[in-house]
C-alpha cells in the first residue's frame, strides 16, 4: 500500500508476471499497470516509485527494478557498478523502502540473505546471512526484523550486526511480517498448527516477548500490511504559518510539530500559482514520539515577481511515503515588487521597470558621489525614464521609495 497515493498495489498473474494497483477502496483497478514480468515475488513504494523484483526470461537472473507508481520510466536498477548482481541466484523474496534504500531478500543457492542498497540500486551491501529459509521483511524505527523457517522472530539494528530474537514459534512456518510505525510491536501471519486450513495473526513486542494471536481467518494468506491511509504520516503538525517581509524580500515560514517517530523530513514548497510547486529547502525532523519540534524557514524571494506566493510542506517519513499539509497563502504588496534599471551605464536616459504598476506614488532621489541631491522626481507608473542630461559623467545613487515606505537603491554609472 502507498498511502501518498492512496493506492493498493499488488503482484497478480499464473505466474506472476503483472503488477496491479486500484485505489484503497477498490475501484479504478489497473490489472495490467506494468506487464511482461517473467516472475517477480517482491514489491515495495517510496518516494512516490515502485520497486520490484523481475527474474530474466531464462530464470539464469534476477534482477531489481524501479518504475513511477502509474507504472511509466520502468528503470533496471541491478548489475550495474555498485549494484545487485542478480546472475546465479536461486531465490527472491521481499523487498521493503526504508529512509530512501532498499531492504531486499535473495539467496545465492547457499545462504539466504537480506542486503540493502540506495533507490537507484548502487551502494548495494549484505546485512545478514543464514542457512535458514526466510519469511518475511520489515523495517521500522532504524532496525531490520524478518523471519526464518525455524520459526524465529528477529531484530537486528540497521547499523549494527547482533541479531535478537523477539521469539520462536515452534513447528510451523512464519510467513510475512510488519511492524508498527512507532516500532514498538510486530506482527506476523503464521498457519494455525492444529488446523493448516487456518491462518493466524500474531503479534509480539519489538523488546521481545510471547507472541499472542490477534486475529483466525479461514484460508491461507501470504501477506499482511497496514491501512495508513486514515493517517498517512507519524508526524502531528499543528501549526504552519507565514509572514512576508518587504525591507528584505522574504517569506517566513514557521510550523510546529506535537509528536514525531518515523519520521526524515519536511520539503518547503513554493508556487507563484498555486498549482505549480517547486522545492525551496529540506528540513531535517528533530523531533520525537513524545515530544515534537519547532522550525523556520526564511525564504529569499527578491527576483520572484508575484502579487501572491503558495507555500506548503510535504511531509516525508522514513518509508518514503508523504502528505502535503495545508497551503499558506502569501500577499506580496505591489509596491514591493523587485524593480529593474537599465541600461547602466548610460549617457543620460535610464529605464525604471517594476513588476506592476506602483499602488501608490514611488519617489525618485538621485544623489552624486559627494552625497549631494542632484535629482527628485516622482511616478506611479510601471515604466519611469529617468534623464540625467546635463550632467557630469560619474557615479551616482539612486533610491526609490515605494508608498509602503520600503526602499530599493541602485548605483547608476553615467557615461
Amino acid at each position: 500500500m502507498d498511502p501518498s497515493t492512496n493506492k493498493l498495489f499488488w503482484i497478480v498473474g499464473i505466474n506472476t508476471d503483472k503488477i496491479a494497483s486500484s485505489n484503497t477502496n477498490g475501484t479504478g483497478q489497473q490489472l495490467s499497470l506494468i506487464t511482461g514480468l517473467t516472475y517477480s515475488t517482491g514489491l515495495a513504494t517510496g518516494n512516490g516509485k515502485l520497486f520490484y523484483w523481475n527474474w530474466a526470461s531464462d530464470y539464469s537472473a534476477a534482477d531489481l527494478y524501479q518504475a513511477n507508481t502509474d507504472g511509466t520510466a520502468i528503470l533496471k536498477i541491478s548489475g550495474g557498478a555498485g549494484q545487485f548482481n542478480g546472475a546465479g541466484v536461486s531465490d527472491t523474496r521481499d523487498i521493503e523502502f526504508y529512509n530512501n534504500k532498499i531492504y531486499f531478500q535473495y539467496s545465492d543457492g547457499v545462504n539466504y540473505k537480506i542486503a540493502s542498497a540506495n533507490a537507484d540500486g548502487t551502494g548495494f551491501t549484505d546485512l545478514y546471512s543464514t542457512t535458514n529459509y526466510y519469511g518475511g521483511l520489515a523495517v521500522a524505527a532504524n532496525n531490520i526484523y524478518w523471519t526464518e523457517t525455524n520459526g524465529t522472530i528477529n531484530k537486528m539494528a540497521l547499523t549494527g550486526s547482533t541479531v535478537t530474537i523477539l521469539a520462536t514459534e515452534i513447528g510451523t512456518f512464519l510467513n510475512d511480517i510488519i511492524v508498527d510505525y512507532d516500532g514498538t510491536m510486530a506482527y506476523v501471519l503464521e498457519p494455525d498448527v492444529s488446523n493448516p486450513m487456518y491462518t493466524l495473526i500474531r503479534k509480539v513486542s519489538t523488546s521481545g516477548g510471547s507472541p499472542v494471536t490477534v486475529l483466525t481467518m479461514s484460508g491461507i494468506a501470504s501477506s499482511i500490511t497496514f491501512n495508513t491511509a486514515a493517517s498517512v504520516l507519524p508526524v502531528a503538525l499543528i501549526t504552519f504559518s507565514g509572514q512576508y517581509n518587504a525591507a528584505n524580500h522574504t517569506s517566513l515560514l514557521t510550523w510546529k510539530t506535537t509528536a514525531e517517530y518515523n519520521f526524515s523530513h519536511f520539503t518547503l514548497e513554493r508556487s507563484t500559482d498555486m498549482i505549480n510547486f517547486v522545492p525551496v529547502t529540506n528540513v531535517t525532523a528533530t523531533g520525537t514520539i513524545a515530544q515534537g519540534s519547532a522550525y523556520s524557514y526564511a525564504d529569499d524571494v527578491k527576483n520572484i515577481s508575484a502579487n501572491k506566493l503558495y507555500y506548503r510542506l510535504k511531509e516525508v517519513d522514513l518509508n518514503g511515503h508523504y502528505k502535503y499539509s495545508n497551503i499558506v497563502v502569501l500577499k506580496i504588496p505591489a509596491d514591493a515588487v523587485v524593480s529593474k534599471l537599465f541600461p547602466n551605464p548610460s549617457k543620460d536616459m535610464y529605464t525604471i521597470q517594476l513588476s506592476t504598476a506602483p499602488t501608490a506614488t514611488v519617489a525618485v532621489r538621485v544623489t552624486n558621489s559627494m552625497g549631494q541631491l542632484v535629482a527628485t522626481e516622482k511616478f506611479n507608473t510601471k515604466n519611469y525614464q529617468l534623464n540625467l542630461h546635463g550632467h557630469a559623467a560619474g557615479v551616482y545613487y539612486l533610491q526609490l521609495t515605494f508608498g509602503d515606505g520600503s526602499t530599493k537603491q541602485f548605483t547608476l554609472i553615467k557615461e
